[in-house]
């Protein structure tokens, strides 16, 4: 592995200037005694080296930096690019699919890694990390063994949001090539607010809402073709995703009280937004937790949709074949297929309203497959297999519990009549 070093650096207030260089050759803090009227260049943040912001910071106009990474450690402080260029690699672009990196040459984990609350991150161009940006948080190793042993849950879990980093807004910011992630939101981070950014060609989701997380806003942003491509660490090679594997742009994974409000999502792997409970994967390893919260109370509203395979899926995985992911929830129905035992697990996505959408070119606009969701006055039009298709066929075989109290209200085709299935003795 890299030695990545650590450069403690305060840093105050710097004022806008334009005409910066790139790097620097120089390696050494900002000095903030030197007077603003000399504040002219861009810091000298050197290529591999992880810088720690522990006040606000404004960086000139002009700036742009390869292979730098900022940890966001303090409460409520600004980290303003004011468009300076951050990227992960010494190259412009990431190298083709099964090209491997050289040790040295391999992109950084992140270009912002926060773990506070209060930040306020904007108008930041990232482009060519493994994820863009990070939001951590860690467990502590007590509520970790408790939470594994299903011991006082809720308790926990309100404990754990509390003190999880909160209040975080990222606006006017693009990211740009990521080989995992643009955005990563860990357990029980919440109240995170995405608006006027855009995300585009993250080899995985753009942003994923990891379990636990809760009260997230993403608003007024552009998501176009994510999910496509996978990165093997070890290897340090891009690797394609096979159709199966294909993924979202946002992925909701046993998130809940989100709002994903007037975007556009275009041309993304496997489609735009999907809601899902992990299934409590590679359950066996002690690192692992089970999902105790649905993707339950989501408001997906206003949104534009062109030219995905699916639009928005509520419970994703409740007809998914699920054996390769070892999961350690119990399991709704199993059957032999052509490579051995298939096995389905409970999907929850209930409560969620998807209001006034518009869908075009979509194969599949909304489905639905678990209770109680609102789907009210969307618009389709263009190519589609089904505008609104609502069933589930595992649970149904299993249980004999077909997916029910489905509100539908004022949702047209456009160009003809809606194309409506319901399947299972859905109701």
């Amino acid at each position: 592995m890299m030695t990545i070093k650590i450069k403690s650096v305060l840093i105050g207030f710097i004022f806008l200037v334009s005409g910066c260089s790139s790097v620097t050759t120089k390696n050494k803090p900002i000095d903030t005694s030197i007077p603003s009227s000399h504040k002219t260049s861009c810091p000298n943040w050197q290529p591999g080296e992880t810088i720690k912001i522990k006040k606000n910071i404004t960086i000139p106009k002009g700036c742009s930096y390869q292979r730098v990474s900022f940890l966001l450690d303090k409460d409520n402080i600004t980290f303003d690019c004011q468009g300076a260029i951050l990227n992960g690699l010494t190259q412009n672009k990431p190298n083709s699919i099964f090209i491997a990196y050289s040790k040295a040459s391999e992109p950084r984990n992140w270009a912002l890694l926060v773990h506070t609350s209060g930040v306020n991150i904007k108008n930041c161009h990232i482009k060519n990390y493994i994820d863009g940006i990070v939001i951590k948080y860690k467990i502590p190793k007590d509520k970790h063994r408790l939470l594994r042993k299903k011991t006082n849950v809720v308790a926990i879990e309100k404990q754990l949001r509390q003190n999880a980093p909160q209040n975080i807004t990222i606006s006017k910011t693009k990211i740009h090539n990521s080989h995992k992630h643009g955005i990563y939101m860990q357990r029980y981070v919440n109240n995170v607010k995405f608006d006027n950014g855009e995300i585009k060609y993250s080899g995985n989701s753009a942003i994923y809402l990891e379990s636990g997380t809760r009260n997230n806003e993403i608003l007024n942003s552009y998501f176009y073709k994510n999910g496509y491509t996978n990165y093997k660490r070890k290897h340090r090679m891009r690797m394609p995703k096979y159709p199966t594997g294909e993924r979202e742009a946002i992925a909701v994974d046993s998130s809940a009280y989100n709002k994903i409000i007037a975007n556009t999502f275009k041309n993304n792997g496997k489609g735009a937004i999907f809601l899902y409970k992990n299934c409590f994967e590679k359950h066996k390893n002690i690192r692992q937790l089970p999902r105790f919260q649905h993707s339950n109370y989501n408001q997906i509203e206003a949104n534009t949709f062109i030219n995905e395979r699916y639009g928005v899926w509520l419970a994703s995985r409740q007809s998914k074949q699920l054996s390769r992911f070892k999961c350690g929830d119990p399991l709704m129905y199993k059957s032999r297929g052509l490579f051995g035992i298939e096995k389905y697990y409970h999907d929850y996505a209930k409560y969620n309203q998807v209001l006034n959408n518009t869908f075009r070119d979509v194969v599949y606009g909304i489905t639905v497959e678990d209770d109680k969701n609102k789907l009210i006055d969307n618009k389709f039009s263009g190519n589609a297999s089904v505008d609104i298709k609502i069933g589930t066929p595992y649970r149904v075989i299993s249980e004999d519990d077909p997916v029910k109290d489905t509100i539908l209200k004022g949702n047209i085709r456009q160009d003809g009549q809606l194309k409506l299935r319901f399947t299972d003795r859905s109701k």
